[in-house]
C-alpha cells in the first residue's frame, strides 16, 4: 500500500503522522508532502493604490521557505525508523494535495485536522475538507 501523508509543521499535522505510524506496515510505502502556500503576489493590488511591497512579499516567501525547511527536519525524525519520500510543492494545499495523491498513484493519503466548527469550516475552508471531497482514493483525517 503506498499511503500520502500531508504535512505543514502544525501540531496537528504532527498528530496524523503519530497516527499513520500506529498503522504503519513494513510493505507500506511512505510519501510525505508540504505545500508551501504563497502570500498573494506583490503585482496583486488590494484597491486602487493599494499593493504589497515588494520588501515585504520577499520576507513572507523566506518565511514561508524556513518553515519549509524547520518541518522537513523535523518530520525527518519523526519518520526516522521508516523509508519515505519527501516532495515539497508550492501551490493551493487541497489541491496539491489531490494532485501529489494521483501522480504518485497513492491508496491512501492521511491529513490532519484543526477540528473547526461547521460554520467556519465553511467560511475559512479547511484543506482536509478539500481533500477528503475531491481525492480519488480513502482520506484518513486525524482528529486531536
Amino acid at each position: 500500500m503506498k499511503v500520502l501523508v500531508a504535512v505543514d509543521g502544525s501540531e496537528h499535522a504532527d498528530q496524523a503522522i503519530r497516527w499513520y505510524l500506529g498503522q504503519h506496515q513494513p510493505d507500506n510505502e511512505v510519501v510525505l508532502v508540504y505545500v508551501v502556500e504563497y502570500p498573494i503576489s506583490p503585482g496583486y493590488t488590494y484597491g486602487v493604490g493599494m499593493a504589497l511591497p515588494q520588501t515585504q512579499w520577499d520576507a513572507m516567501v523566506k518565511n514561508a521557505n524556513e518553515e519549509a525547511l524547520a518541518t522537513r527536519e523535523r518530520v525527518q525524525q519523526l519518520m526516522a525508523d521508516v523509508p519515505h519520500k519527501y516532495i515539497r510543492r508550492y501551490g493551493q494545499p487541497g489541491q496539491t494535495l489531490c494532485d501529489v495523491a494521483k501522480e504518485e498513484n497513492v491508496d491512501m493519503v492521511v491529513v490532519g485536522t484543526r477540528g473547526r466548527g461547521k460554520i467556519r469550516r465553511t467560511l475559512l475552508g479547511s484543506v482536509s475538507d478539500y481533500v477528503l471531497h475531491h481525492s480519488q482514493v480513502p482520506v484518513a483525517i486525524c482528529r486531536q
